[in-house]
């Protein structure tokens, strides 16, 4: 009765909502693909990377040795460049101490020819020697190899190319370039496939480390010093800051500081040693991971209506992808760039609240505007134009103000009603009640309910196996207690709307516990007249016949007394029968309608008779039958039998006659009307009059109609509903 329209306006409210969510879904994907494949996200993404690297740094290998060109060595050794008769006599030093270096690597470009190459080159026989070559640019994007002019066959070469971020720190270089490994690889002797193109980052050490580092000219100056190179990889370059040769890398504090090229080759040889090389995961892998996180968020925001309940799941799921960031760096290697997950859901979070924002905005509009027939239209938003939701603020304050003045006034009348009264929004959500509604919320175990169907249920209503409320729950009587005392009510639940779309419900429990005390007290009044009062009489009458039959009792007295005990017993019949008629209920039974009537008309015929009315018999062809109180309705009949004949013409005919009509049967009652109107009634008797009459035939759902002219005949005619099959 109360729930389509309702469901109807929610089913919308739904769908919009679902549409704007799949719409912003969408979206949201689209944003997070973009990302990945673009640029905007790196420089989040390597701040992050510097952020969760600094939580695993690895320890320098004191495998590693650095022979630097510091300052030191550049004065004592003549000032740069050096001549390469100092670096053949390291190579011919370390050769006469016997140290077998697992690597020698020049951080430095011998692309020049001099004079002592030759010199330079025959030190580096049988040595494992690493000599970088210069990568250029050429036209058509092509690479032009400037390779040393020292070495020999047993050389190895390699690029010394550093591959900044788009913030300028170097974080990851090329393993493989113009066909040749990158400086530490070579010097790792890590053999190369074709993945080895891709960019790898490597694991930096931390600040306050540092790898073993020895002077060129005391290394020179001390010949045993060499013997300690002996199984380690040896890296030769540049320190001294006035050679230029630095590079900036990302420090501990997420500022920059600048490092030697040497010391940079150190740090990625260091990592490749210590197999803590990192991966970068690609666009698609990256977005792959992502997605799952994404879609868990928004689901979130469709489920979770609660504004806390929203940032928890926001908040959970940038520490799920920080985690997951977390887990793939330190246990699998690999980078997986969360920044554009990151951005994404920053930007949806707030999309997300300002479509709910305008979908409450555009719904206060709405019922604003369905508000009109209480408040004055200058009160109200235009209907139907669209408002920013920045632009509806103050139309939408002044009608809900002015709405609340109304609410307010609906309230302060509600609370002098004497019945307790619940009003519910479309939404079947409690919006106003009174202090009686209020006290009785209070009594039940869940009192805070506020909706109507957990309220009907805790009254004890029940709903049909599609989970709506069945009608008769909303229109019963109900029994509550009150401090140990039974409590009655008559609960009515109605729908007041003149637009069917939008149905607002009060329910009404009006107290009816007097009405019910005062049917229990008629009750045990008719039970004290029908049986304990009747007793005695009958008593009486029993005894006033054994005396008369013994002759004790003159007959004259004893007509008196059997007059008067029956005339009692009338009165008590009768006021047995108005009790009765004022039942809550009938205790109906199916019965033919022309027996009733038959039985109504034996019961006055002698009456009749004795006034010299005749009386019709009662034919019914049709077979009419009904469903009535028996007792209430046959009295109905003889009452009305009984007019007729106490107020015809004499002598004069009472008519009776029984026709069907659309599911109703018809009585219809006549005579001749004596000509003293019917005022002055020739018998006494049955006097239960046409109130009786009236209120047992309607409350059967029937209806009675009189014709009483001044000359002519009375008619009565008795309409019931016949039973149905």
């Amino acid at each position: 009765m109360i729930t389509p329209h309702l469901r109807d306006d929610r089913r919308r409210l739904g769908n919009r909502r679902l549409m704007e969510w799949a719409l912003l879904s969408a979206a949201s994907t689209l944003l997070l693909l973009a990302l990945q494949f673009g640029s905007l996200s790196t420089l989040m993404g390597d701040a992050l990377f510097d952020l969760a690297q600094g939580r695993d740094m690895p320890p320098p290998s004191s495998d590693i040795v650095v022979v630097s060109l510091d300052n030191d060595s550049l004065d004592k050794l003549g000032g740069w460049p050096l001549s390469r008769q100092r670096y053949a006599a390291l190579l011919e030093q370390l050769r006469a101490s016997g140290a077998k270096p697992r690597a020698i690597g020049f951080d430095l470009l011998f692309l020049e020819p001099r004079p002592d190459d030759a010199e330079l080159t025959r030190a580096m026989q049988g040595l494992p020697v690493v000599l970088p070559v210069e990568l250029r640019p050429a036209p058509q994007g092509e690479i032009r190899i400037m390779p040393p002019t020292v070495g020999g066959p047993q050389t190895r070469l390699a690029h010394i190319d550093i591959l900044p971020d788009n913030d300028g720190r170097v974080r990851q270089v090329n393993p493989l370039r113009g066909g040749y490994p990158q400086f530490a690889y070579a010097m790792a002797g890590i053999p190369l496939g074709v993945d080895a193109r891709l960019p790898a980052r490597f694991a930096r050490i931390a600040d306050g480390a540092a790898f073993p580092m020895i002077g060129l000219a005391d290394l020179l100056d001390n010949p045993y010093s060499a013997r300690q190179l002996d199984g380690k990889y040896v890296l030769v370059g540049a320190t001294a800051a006035s050679l230029g040769d630095l590079y900036p890398v990302s420090g501990e504090d997420g500022g920059t500081r600048f490092m030697p090229g040497i010391l940079l080759h150190a740090n990625i040889l260091n990592s490749l040693l210590q197999q803590r090389n990192i991966s970068l995961a690609g666009p698609w892998l990256a977005f792959a991971a992502s997605l799952p996180l994404l879609l868990a968020f928004l689901l979130g925001l469709l489920l979770l209506s609660a504004d806390r309940a929203e940032l928890a799941a926001t908040l959970g799921v940038l520490l799920a992808a920080l985690a997951l960031c977390g887990m793939s760096l330190w246990w699998g290697r690999i980078w997986i760039n969360p920044a554009g997950l990151i951005i994404t859901l920053l930007l949806t979070r707030p999309a997300w609240s300002w479509l709910r924002m305008r979908q409450l905005v555009t719904r206060l509009q709405n019922d604003l505007s369905q508000a009109q027939q209480f408040l004055p239209a200058a009160a109200l938003p235009a209907s139907g134009t669209p408002h920013p939701v920045w632009d509806s603020g103050d139309e939408l304050v002044a009608g809900i103000n002015r709405l609340s003045g109304q609410t307010e006034f609906l309230q302060h009348i509600i609370n002098r009603l004497p019945d307790a009264v619940f009003i519910f929004s479309p939404a079947q959500e409690l919006w106003l009640s009174n202090a009686r509604a209020r006290d009785i919320m209070s009594r039940l175990p869940e009192g805070r309910e506020s909706g109507l169907r957990q309220l009907i249920l805790q009254l004890g209503g029940e709903c049909d196996h599609l989970g709506r409320l069945r009608p008769e729950s909303l229109q019963r009587r109900l029994n509550l207690e009150h401090n140990g005392l039974p409590c009655h009510y008559q609960l009515q639940v109605h729908q007041v709307s003149e637009d069917e779309q939008r149905a607002w419900l009060i329910m009404s429990m009006a107290d009816i516990t007097d009405t019910i005390r005062a049917q229990e007290q008629r009750e045990r009044a008719m039970q004290l007249l029908s049986h304990d009062m009747r007793t005695p009489v009958i008593t009486l009458i029993t005894l006033c016949r054994h005396a008369h039959e013994q002759g004790q009792l003159p007959a004259e007295d004893y007509a008196r007394v059997t007059d008067n005990t029956d005339l009692l017993l009338a009165y008590m019949d009768d006021f047995i029968l108005s009790i009765k008629a004022e039942r809550e209920r009938y205790q109906t039974h199916e019965i033919l309608l022309s027996e009733l009537l038959a039985e109504a008309a034996a019961k006055v015929r002698p009456l009749a008779d004795r006034l010299g009315m005749s009386m019709d018999e009662v034919e019914d062809e049709a077979m009419l039958f009904v469903e009535v109180d028996n007792r209430l309705m046959l009295r109905v009949f003889i009452n009305l039998l009984f007019n007729a004949v106490n107020h015809g013409e004499t002598p004069g005919r009472v008519s009776i006659s029984i026709r069907a009509d659309e599911g109703w049967a018809v009585v219809r009652i006549g005579n001749r009307k004596a000509a003293d109107g019917g005022n002055n009634a020739r018998h006494t008797g049955y006097g239960l009059g046409n109130g009786f009459v009236d209120n047992v035939v309607r409350r059967h759902g029937g209806e009675v109609t009189r014709h009483i002219p001044e000359q002519a005949g009375a008619e009565v005619w008795v309409e019931i509903r016949l039973k149905s099959c």
